[in-house]
């Protein structure tokens, strides 16, 4: 299970967890592995390979808290497949959607991204 919020706040992510991690589309997410993972690794290589019977799935939420401080929920955006990676510690991988994420969702997280 992978657990990601999309705007990090400095202030409460230490230097080593600020990943870079968002939608690419709404089919496809970005994710950056912890800092030391290397693509021939264990990790690295569980990531890419799966062992029989694993799944992996994907929960976003935009930050850890709302403008009320209120701790933000996840979204459940479904199980995620290795798609492929761009070099290591840490990996940037891209995690194809078993389904597109919804459309809202996407829309407003683009443009919150910028």
């Amino acid at each position: 299970l992978f657990f990601v919020t999309l705007n990090k706040n400095p202030k409460t992510f230490s230097p080593t967890t600020l990943y870079e991690d968002f939608p690419i589309s709404r089919e496809l997410f970005h994710w950056e592995s912890q800092g030391k993972t290397r693509a021939e690794s264990k990790t690295g290589l569980r990531y890419q390979n799966p062992p029989p019977g694993w799944r992996t799935m994907l929960f976003v939420r935009d930050a850890s808290v709302d403008s009320r401080g209120e701790t933000m929920p996840f979204l459940f955006l479904g199980p995620v497949h290795y798609e492929k990676h761009e070099s290591e510690c840490p990996m940037r991988i891209t995690w194809k959607l078993e389904r597109p994420a919804p459309a809202s969702w996407f829309a407003r997280t683009k443009i919150a991204a910028g």
